[in-house]
């Protein structure tokens, strides 16, 4: 029994010791502090006794170390703004009847309002609308309570608002008003019959379309082009709405294809398995691949019904003005691509083609032709001359040879999409010409170069020797990359299995003193028809060194206990040859 009652005494003393020491600490707290927490808790019979003392702090804000969990990062927050925070609505409804300020701002601009409508207290927030809370006061960042509700989705909310007298014109710092920020489509077509602006832009020239795109938000991008934004508006960073559904959706096919291959190697490379890739919200990058089919078919559509009108005009006989027709839609069609585009070059090219006078080449297209000739004759750089080629054919689009020069200059820079995509473009759009066999041939290279290109780019991972030392490799461009664990750095270009370039060592510490100093030597070797297997060979020298001793004075003496090394010099002994293999660490 004795045992018993010590062991329940050990465990209720500690708790009657915490119990006393907080109301010790609640005794000796703020007023403002008290009446915060109260207001967070919803103690109304605490507020109003200490409001009977205290009511003069009542819009005092109270500070504490960390934020509340009632009101996530507000660590300075007044009585009303807690009870807000908190949904505490008989605490609102207290503070109010005292005089509490109803649209007092916390540091970051946020009235009561605006902080029970950041934490989901719609009861509470409606409760500050109804008391009288102002609605175009702006938080820091310039959102009105409006701007919140429709950046949120939050429809019943931001209709309730608006019914209450909220400006549907309101307009934050970026520029954003409710329309451009709606998330919610029944919202945005009440928001555009009170007179909100669908076509308005923000400070950085995004479109509604261009948020929406942002956003993943299908049903707003469909909103917006109904309403007349115009789908090629590019904002200031120049990308259209399009552009940013894409890039956020992962790309075009290609891009896909490029993803996965890395992916892969990532499974076969412990270290670029090592180096995670950026993680990708599947539903975000699903919701953007929904918005760029939305603004891809918007725009089919309506380049469909332009290319109508120019076939009425070449029915008609009117070859100039159907030409003129042509060239302005592709134009739009350019920044589409896929079928619409290359089938309407093929349309432009017989077309022209077709005509008893075909049309010749534009002057200012003369003159990028004239520039790329000379671009090749200099050795320039190739994509130069493939941007000539590509701006002849943006004002001459019926020129078919430029398809096929094009295709040719594209498969020389291992862009074996676009360069296929240009050959197979030719060959349809002109099936009589005597070079559309070699741009058949051409495309069958293309295929081989690419097989190669993969299997080079997957090269790159970790490799070892033939005594199981490491290596790290690297590719870009036709150039490997290879750090051995032991410092050893390789540098070589790779052009049919050969390779060459160099190996660098850099200094370190030796013997008595002396320093060997970095290397850099020669290196040739050869790759495997399957980049399986690398072989290099190399000279690498080795160094002695030379030394005297001196004693504590400074002075040579015969090497004594106490005595120093002195380095003299370093010399090479010797060069050895090396050769190696390595192959992919398994």
């Amino acid at each position: 029994m004795r045992t018993m009652f010590q062991s329940v005494r050990r465990l209720v003393f500690p708790t009657a010791t915490a119990l006393f020491l907080s109301l010790l600490l609640a005794g000796c707290a703020s007023t403002p502090s008290r009446l915060t927490q109260a207001a967070l808790a919803g103690d109304t019979a605490t507020l109003d006794d200490l409001l009977k003392s205290g009511a003069a702090e009542i819009n005092t804000p109270a500070t504490f170390e960390i934020a509340q969990p009632a009101c996530p990062g507000q660590k300075t927050i007044t009585p009303l703004q807690a009870a807000a925070c908190a949904g505490q609505e008989s605490a609102i409804r207290g503070l109010l009847a005292r005089k509490a300020d109803i649209d007092l701002a916390t540091g970051t601009g946020q009235t009561p309002l605006m902080l029970a409508m950041t934490n989901g207290r719609d009861a509470a927030a409606r409760l500050l609308v109804d008391s009288g809370a102002r609605l175009e006061t702006a938080d820091a960042t310039g959102n009105t309570p409006l701007l919140l509700a429709a950046s949120k989705g939050d429809r019943a909310f931001a209709e309730y608002l608006l019914k209450k007298g909220a400006s549907p014109m309101a307009q934050n710092k970026a520029g954003g008003t409710a329309l451009l920020l709606s998330t919610d489509v029944g919202l945005s077509k009440t928001l555009a019959a009170l007179g909100a602006d669908p076509l308005a832009l923000t400070i950085e020239g995004d479109s509604g379309l261009h948020l929406a795109a942002k956003l993943g938000n299908a049903q707003t991008a469909l909103f917006f082009l109904e309403h007349g934004v115009d789908v090629s508006l590019r904002n200031r960073s120049g990308a259209t709405a399009l552009t940013l559904a894409r890039v956020s959706a992962g790309g075009s096919a290609a891009a896909t294809v490029r993803a996965t291959v890395a992916a892969r190697r990532r499974a076969a490379s412990p270290e670029i398995a090592g180096r995670a890739a950026t993680p990708v919200d599947p539903e975000r990058a699903r919701n953007r691949a929904e918005v760029a089919a939305v603004i891809e078919e918007w725009i089919g559509r309506s380049l469909r019904e332009e290319i109508t009108v120019a076939d009425r005009a070449a029915r008609a006989g009117r070859s100039g003005e159907a030409l003129e027709l042509y060239t302005a839609t592709l134009a739009k069609a350019a920044d589409t691509g896929g079928t619409v585009e290359s089938d309407l070059r093929v349309k432009i090219v017989q077309y022209a083609a077709s005509l008893p006078q075909p049309p010749g080449i534009p002057e200012k297209a003369r003159e990028h032709l004239v520039r790329s000739a000379y671009l090749l004759k200099k050795g320039q750089d190739i994509g130069l001359v493939e941007n000539e080629i590509t701006a002849a054919l943006r004002l001459a689009p019926w020129w078919a040879e430029g398809y096929f020069n094009l295709g040719q200059l594209q498969a020389e820079q291992g862009k074996f999409d676009a360069a296929e995509r240009n050959l197979n473009l030719f060959i349809k759009a002109a099936p009589t010409d005597t070079r559309v066999q070699a741009a058949q041939d051409k495309i069958y290279e293309n295929r081989m170069a690419r097989e190669e290109d993969e299997k080079f780019r997957g090269m790159q991972g970790r490799w070892v020797d033939g005594q199981g030392r490491g290596y790290a490799t690297t590719i870009n461009g036709n150039k490997i990359l290879i750090r051995a664990d032991s410092g050893l750095a390789f540098t070589l270009t790779q052009k049919n299995g050969i390779l060459d370039g160099s190996v660098e060592g850099g200094s370190y510490p030796g013997g008595h003193q002396c320093t060997i100093p970095a290397q850099m030597h020669p290196v040739t070797g050869k790759l495997t028809s399957d980049a399986r297997s690398i072989t290099l060979e190399y000279l690498w020298s080795q160094y002695k060194t030379s030394f005297h001793c001196v004693n504590m004075a400074g002075i040579p003496s015969n090497c004594c206990l106490l005595c120093d090394e002195v380095c003299d010099a370093v010399t090479v002994s010797g060069n050895d040859r090396i050769n190696m293999q390595l192959s992919p660490a398994r």
